[in-house]
């Protein structure tokens, strides 16, 4: 099985790709060669519709000559071409929907198969992407997982150079065709760690491409947590500036004093001790200024903000020198800052300034179709980071992370992820007791309690009902409680307990071992 870590960089490459190659076949042809290559297959053709006939676009071990076509409601790819669902083949002479024709016609013999769709943003199938002949135990459901994500890219691929195709047929010369093409392509792929395919963030890169162009402020919005210095640093990079300095700065996270001589700069001998210094202003000459937690700012330092925005220039604490600035100014808030004007915390004059270009981040339950995809990519980061062996998420852990409402955001994700590693001590990760934990569903004993005393439990007294007091304990007492329960209703056997609890065998024992659990007689 191909590890997360090529999967990740397989993906990031055909993402690359993107940006430098502009021969669709041969770019189709690159994404068909890493879908065999990080699925293990033997084989892999992209099929796509044309009226009522699907053709072999491009495919591996297929000459030009033998470019195959048939009837849209034929074979296996007929049927995920019609209905718009995958299909996994373990044996394809044995399924009455192969069709052996294209067999004869290549002379390769097809024994199992994988196929997905293609369905670009606007929803429409457009053809089906097929993977042949994988050594047992066959395809997998992460085979599919995988195979989706590469599809998605190649669906897009196609819907946006069959748009360019028409754009292009409306231009006077080859020159303006080409930079057409190159800013739209520039744009729209351009985000390799803005992960996702949801509506709600394709909504948020389109707006990214539309606005990069521009010396425009922009105020991002959104929840805590939820990416805004990341979409700040997209907007920078695609930028006429991304050649010049970005500078964040959390308004947040200085006093009021401090926060001043920060953004302005300070003049030596304003106060003992204090030595010459430029501010983030003057660092960021010609480049983007990122004010995080902009509704955070006090006031008078607004004023100050507002006369650079309009006049350009500043002077430093204690300077008497004005300085001229370039700058363009993305600034970021979770607070409704209506609401702060209405209570006389926020100026208006400076929202509006900075309010030129709104861009608002949905939270991610809003966003629940990336969720998988992105917890997927942060795991990749965070096992690299550690240097760990594999690590895989259980089935149950997507499962848990989709339904769960995220109140951090990606940072709360983050977090746990890395929580759940360091906890884990098997290849499979298990995210479900942390998840349930940070809700409250299981709140450690109280102190006194004769069940956190017993020496079946490993938990120590805290002294404490709050659960983030000591997290770890939290999960121990969540685990016992669910290894008890699969235990109990099934008899005491492991082997059931384990499949019950998502966890492979030896996995249960290791953790009945820890929690020094004994079985009397089939029960505990």
């Amino acid at each position: 099985m191909t590890n997360r870590q090529e999967i990740l960089a397989s993906l990031i490459r055909i993402g690359n790709l993107f940006n430098v190659e502009r021969n669709l076949d041969q770019l189709l042809m690159t994404i068909v060669d890493e879908a065999v290559k990080i699925s293990g297959a033997e084989r892999g053709t992209l099929f796509l519709l044309d009226g009522d006939e699907l053709w072999a676009k491009t495919a591996t071990g297929l000459d030009d000559k033998e470019r195959i076509r048939f009837k849209a409601s034929e074979g296996i790819a007929g049927q995920v071409a019609s209905t718009g669902n995958p299909l996994n083949i373990p044996d394809a002479y044995a399924d009455p929907r192969f069709n052996p024709s294209v067999d004869k016609i290549t002379g390769y013999t097809t024994r199992n198969i994988l196929c997905v769709p293609l369905i670009p943003m606007n929803g429409k199938v457009i053809g089906a992407f097929e993977l042949l002949n994988k050594k047992d135990p066959g395809f997998t459901s992460e085979d599919e997982e995988i195979l989706h994500m590469v599809a998605s890219q190649a669906a897009i691929a196609i819907s946006n150079v069959q748009m360019y195709e028409t754009v292009l047929e409306k231009q006077d010369s080859l020159e303006a065709e080409n930079i057409n093409l190159k800013q739209q392509l520039k744009g729209r792929y351009a985000y390799p760690t803005i992960i996702g395919y949801s509506p709600p963030i394709q909504r948020v890169k389109e707006v990214i491409e539309k606005v990069s162009g521009t010396n425009a402020n922009v105020l991002i919005t959104g929840e805590s947590g939820t990416g805004k210095e990341l979409i700040a640093r997209a907007i920078h990079s695609q930028s006429q500036r991304a050649n010049k300095p970005f500078l964040p700065l959390n308004c947040a996270a200085l006093p009021d004093s401090l926060l001043e001589s920060e953004l302005f700069g300070i003049e030596k001998g304003v106060a003992t001790g204090v030595s010459k210094r430029a501010g983030y202003m003057e660092q960021a000459n010609g480049g983007t200024l990122f004010l995080d937690e902009v509704g955070e700012m006090p006031v008078s330092t607004q004023v100050k903000l507002l006369r650079v925005m309009q006049e350009r220039n500043f002077m430093r604490i204690g300077g008497v020198n004005e300085i001229q600035v370039d700058i363009r100014i993305l600034a970021a808030t979770n607070r409704n800052l209506k609401t702060a004007i209405k209570e006389g915390t926020f100026r208006e004059d400076l929202f509006y300034r900075l309010n030129v270009f709104p861009i608002i981040l949905p939270p991610l339950r809003d966003r629940q179709e990336d969720i998988p995809l992105l917890a997927k990519f942060i795991l990749a980061n965070v096992v690299e980071k550690m240097r760990l062996g594999k690590k895989v998420f259980s089935h149950d852990s997507i499962t848990a992370m989709v339904e769960y409402p995220w109140p951090g955001n990606v940072r709360e994700m983050e977090n746990i992820i890395e929580r759940s590693l360091i906890l884990s001590e098997d290849e499979e990760v298990e995210i479900r007791p942390l998840l349930m934990a940070s809700e409250g569903v299981y709140p450690l004993p109280r102190p006194g309690n004769p069940s956190s005393k017993s020496s079946a439990s490993p938990l120590k007294e805290t002294g404490s009902e709050n659960i983030e007091d000591n997290l770890k304990d939290a999960v121990s007492v969540l685990e016992i409680k669910l290894i008890k329960e699969a235990l109990e209703q099934t008899g005491g056997n492991q082997l059931q307990a384990a499949k019950k609890l998502g966890i492979s065998r030896e996995g249960l024992r290791k953790k009945m071992k820890r929690y020094q659990f004994v079985l009397k007689e089939g029960s505990l």
